[in-house]
Order: structure tokens, then sequence, then C-alpha cells
């Protein structure tokens, strides 16, 4: 694993047998430290040329409103300009940032792009690597 960019609170990395961006949560972040990271992703999502993004939020903590709305207003349409189609998220470990994701993810509505969610890494990874051989269509419902 060559990794990209790397904070107390996340890691970015190009997967090459997923040829997937992946970003692994570690923990908190906000406001600049939030935007950083997730525009860190889509300027190697850009650089790779990748269509696909993993979402590793198992240790993430919870998205504060204005990350929110900047991910709905602003990461999102600048991520489906720069190439992304699939994004496979793997739900937080715990309750609190999981019901924050859910509600987050429903303020957001219908995704401009194939997104689905696991419970785990190993289905997670599976389902992007099937991409390429099937043309899944869901939305981040099930969180």
């Amino acid at each position: 694993m060559n990794v990209y960019y790397q904070t107390s609170q996340a890691q970015v990395y190009w997967d090459p047998a997923l040829k997937a961006v992946v970003l692994r949560w570690k923990g908190f972040a906000q406001g600049k430290q939030f935007k950083k990271i997730n525009d860190k992703a889509l300027e190697l999502l850009k650089q790779k040329r990748g269509k696909k993004l993993l979402i590793d939020s198992r240790e993430q903590s919870v998205i504060v409103q204005e990350d929110e709305a900047w991910l709905s207003k602003d990461w999102m349409p600048k991520a489906v300009e720069i190439g992304l189609k699939y994004s496979a998220l793997v739900k937080p470990r715990n309750a609190i940032p999981k019901a924050n994701l859910k509600k987050s993810c429903f303020k957001m509505g219908k995704l401009p792009y194939t997104g689905r969610c696991f419970i785990d890494m190993d289905e997670a990874t599976k389902w992007l690597s099937s991409i390429d051989k099937t043309n899944v269509q869901e939305c981040y419902t099930s969180i």
C-alpha cells in the first residue's frame, strides 16, 4: 500500500487490485481537516483516472452539519466531474456515528453515482472488484 495522504484522522491511498481510491477514517475530523481529507481522495482519484472509491468509516466519528452540507453541495458534484462512478462505504462500528451517517445520507438524497453500504470490508471489496463485470444500481438506503 502506497499512502498518498495521512493524518491522525484518516488515510488516503490507491488500491491497485481494486483500481480504487481508499479513504480510511481513523477518527473525528471537521471543517478544514475534513475537507482536506476528502479533497485529497478526489485529487488521487483524478490523478489515477479512477472511477471507484472505497470509504472505510468503521472508525469514523460523527459528521458535523456544515461538513455534511459541503459534501452534498461541493464535494459530490466535483467527484462526479472528476469521474467517480462507484462508491462502497463500510459503515461505522459505533451506533452514534452510524445514526449520524444514516441521517446525512438521507439528507443528501439520490446520489449522482452508484453507491452501496456494507458492514464489513470484505463484502465492500468484493463488490467493487465485481463492478466491471456487473451493472449494479443501488443507493445508500441500507444504512
